[in-house]
């Protein structure tokens, strides 16, 4: 019974968090802090004996939570949205990191930390939570709104920058010095991974869903969900990434195909129980022993930590163009330190750079941030309307004159034809560079890892020679894709340069032989990144350049080919991509939004919304909501099961899990989720009736007698639908419509029991 201390230790912690939350929601506060109190309480660190025994293990299953939650942002991870905020994000993110590096080297000074101490202290408060964060915007359902995106594409580079921080801090903490080399080699790394894995797994993805779609049950989409989510984590933890990234990409896969929203409803229970395990384990690292002693740091560097993140989010975010209204939401959505945050003390303690009280302020800024950040994302609205009253006049006029300009700009440089063409071949061959590394570094690892058996020892040679043969040719069709691309790339930066050189045989010649040299040079500069950047991994000299001359022979050899084969693989991807998308309503309703914008002065925008249980709206047929009349918005279109109803007439009721996309301006359709949502009064609530089997004997003064089963219409008419009929031995299953009724019929009926008794009564009395 050696596992009953694991078992036991769950049970704690998972009845203490619902206990948690039931007490919280009747507060109506958030959950995340009650389960964060229940940890405390629960934990070796209170005041109480602990009933605890293997915490190492609670943790560990914790981390599945994070899984979890990045697994559900790449889920709904759009790549023309994360391009879209690319820039306030990452700008917002830098001066972000370069201020809590700040805080963190004078914090260190006034507490008597050393360098490398500070250093892994600014790591600590560099990284937000991205738990925390994302679930109380869930909770909301604001995950589509601007504000969101803009939260949600910070988090995500922040979720890269943590990897690079851990493998830097580990670095510095085994030499004690800072190494810029690391940081470059990590973030090229965490590209290949990422774009070699979404790539690989969009190519499998609709093969494998379609066969899900067609024989798979509820239970094998769960089994598959898991392993991609798992076995794409570990991957990245054998690359020596986060488990999160892993996660991320795995939803990335799976977003914007057939069964995503499937796929989300079946797997919530599983992210919402690991979820409340993480945050309850979360508490139990608290010792309120060390906090009692730390806590002036801890309170002072908290409100330092929480004020200089949405100050320095907020102006990275304007200064890229965002609206200060947005940007304040935003910010203010992330002022909190939370997992990566333990994982990188724990990494200084591991080696010794860290000490107990660095640990507990560490802790403590984290519990107080994470606890405070509910309250805190209260008082957007209250920040917003102080600043419209506070804030002068000249620098409200001299924001808006700023932001009007990044506008201007940003529509110029859309406008520019030769930024347009530029973009797509540049793209394509940062991407096919990042797959070429991607198949030589995997055919590195074979090589150098996978022990070959006895009998085969004596063709080590021949087999190497053989893998770096076939990681040629996988390597080609991008090599070729990447020529291709620069050519374009140069013909469209010559064509530009030289567009004032004299026309006539001798303008061509010397307009070609520029090119041609320019051509060259460029293919040059690229080949020496190539050597660079994949070099390490060949074991000889000798293996990398006789892989060099074999794709020089082959690419010479069979251009056309190998063209056709790349062309091939591009149309699988995209093929692949697009049909995913086809199934589904969003891109649509995306163009919808931007037609309807260009062509209307306001702004139109089509949202997407979900039907809970135990609201006012499910159940009710759309002419019963009035939601037009009390909110101004429509409903154009409801998703259910699998397919989108466009004709949505006045009776069509609505059900649990509906997907309801609506239409209307960003007031009207906040005011309408929140009408459609708002919980029933208790006096409505009532508890589900289901329908059940009966028998009901036709006498022979029936009116039903000698009328069809069309003309009796008993299913509109009574809410009763007749599924059998039996007439003396003769049983008839699924009788059709034009089936007459005879008398002493014994019909075989499904309904409402009170639906039932009151046919049977019609019948007996007529």
């Amino acid at each position: 019974m050696a596992h009953l201390g694991l078992l036991q230790d769950l049970g704690w912690l998972m009845v203490s968090a619902a206990l948690a939350a039931i007490i919280f929601q009747r507060l109506r506060q958030p959950v995340i802090l009650g389960y964060i109190l229940a940890g405390i309480l629960l934990g070796p660190g209170s005041f109480f004996p602990s009933p605890l025994q293997e915490l190492g293990n609670i943790n560990a299953l914790a981390e599945l939570g994070v899984l979890f939650l990045m697994f559900y942002i790449g889920l709904e991870f759009n790549p023309e949205r994360l391009r879209s905020v690319f820039a306030p994000a990452l700008l917002a993110l830098i001066l972000q990191t370069a201020l809590m590096m700040f805080v963190a080297m004078q914090a260190g000074q006034w507490l008597g930390w050393g360098p490398v101490q500070s250093l892994f202290f600014g790591g600590i408060l560099s990284i937000s939570s991205s738990m925390v964060t994302i679930k109380l915007i869930r909770e909301k359902g604001q995950l589509n709104r601007p504000y969101a995106e803009l939260t949600v594409g910070i988090l995500i580079f922040e979720d890269i920058l943590a990897i690079i921080v851990l493998v830097v801090l580990t670095g510095v903490a085994v030499s004690g010095t800072f190494e810029w080399n690391a940081v470059g080699k990590v973030t090229f790394l965490v590209g290949i991974f990422v774009v070699a894995v979404y790539v690989v797994g969009k190519l499998l993805a609709p093969r494998v869903l379609g066969m899900l779609h067609r024989f798979g049950t509820d239970e094998t989409i769960v089994l598959f969900t898991i392993g991609l989510i798992l076995g794409v984590s570990l991957l990245a933890a054998q690359m020596e990434f986060s488990l999160a990234l892993g996660g991320f990409v795995a939803g990335a896969i799976l977003s914007k195909t057939s069964l995503a929203h499937e796929i989300e409803t079946l797997t919530e229970p599983l992210r919402n129980f690991f979820s409340a395990l993480f945050f309850v384990s979360v508490g139990t690292f608290v010792d309120l022993r060390e906090l009692a002693v730390y806590w002036l740091p801890i309170v002072l560097l908290t409100l330092l930590m929480m004020g200089g993140k949405f100050i320095s989010c907020w102006l990275g975010m304007v200064l890229a163009g965002q609206k200060p209204e947005v940007s304040t939401r935003a910010s203010l959505a992330k002022v909190q330190i939370g997992e990566f945050g333990f994982v990188i003390a724990t990494l200084g303690l591991s080696y010794g750079v860290v000490d107990e009280g660095l640990k507990a302020t560490a802790y403590g800024v984290a519990i107080l941030s994470i606890s405070l950040t509910p309250a805190v994302n209260l008082l957007q609205s209250k920040i917003n309307a102080y600043a419209e009253e506070r804030v002068p006049g000249g620098l409200k006029r001299g924001i808006g004159v700023y932001l009007n300009w990044i506008e201007t700009v940003r529509l110029a440089a859309g406008q520019s034809g030769a930024l347009k063409v530029a973009v797509r071949p540049f793209s394509r061959i940062i991407i096919s560079f990042l797959l070429v590394n991607a198949v030589v570094i995997l055919a590195s690892v074979l090589i150098g890892y996978i022990p070959l058996p006895d009998r085969m020892a004596n063709y080590e040679v021949l087999i190497q020679r053989g893998a770096w043969g076939v990681a040629a040719l996988l390597c080609l069709p991008f090599l070729v894709d990447i020529v291709r691309n620069l050519n374009v790339l140069v013909t469209l930066i010559s064509e530009i340069a030289l567009s004032r050189r004299p026309g006539g045989a001798v303008g061509r010649f010397m307009r070609e032989l520029i090119q041609g040299v320019f051509f060259t040079l460029v293919l040059l500069v690229f080949s020496l990144v190539f050597l660079a950047a994949c070099g390490r991994y060949f074991p000889t000299a000798a293996a990398l350049f006789g892989f060099i001359l074999v794709c020089l022979a082959l690419a010479i050899l069979f251009w056309r080919r190998v063209v056709k084969v790349h062309s091939r693989f591009e149309y699988a991807l995209i093929q692949g991509m697009e049909g995913a998308v086809r199934q589904l309503v969003k891109p649509s309703m995306e163009e919808s939004i931007r037609r309807v914008s260009a062509a209307n002065p306001w702004p139109v925008r089509i949202h997407e919304m979900s039907i809970k249980k135990q609201t006012w709206a499910c159940g009710r047929r759309v002419h019963e909501l009035g939601l037009r009349d009390e909110t101004g918005a429509t409903i154009v279109a409801i998703e259910r099961g699998g397919r989108v109803y466009y004709d949505v007439g006045p009776d069509m009721p609505l059900s649990p899990e509906d997907r309801v996309h609506l239409l209307g301006e960003a007031g009207q359709i906040e005011a309408a989720e929140a009408f459609m949502n708002r919980p029933l009064p208790e006096s409505e609530v009532r508890e589900p009736r289901f329908r059940h089997f009966d028998k009901i004997l036709v006498g022979p003064t029936a009116d039903l007698v000698g009328t069809s089963l069309l003309e009796a219409d008993l299913r509109s008419q009574s809410g009763v639908t007749v599924v059998g009929i039996q007439r003396g031995d003769h049983k008839i299953i699924g009788p059709t419509g034009g089936e007459v009724i005879h008398a002493g019929d014994l019909l075989l009926v499904l309904g409402r029991p009170e639906d039932v008794e009151a046919l049977k009564k019609s019948i007996f009395d007529s």
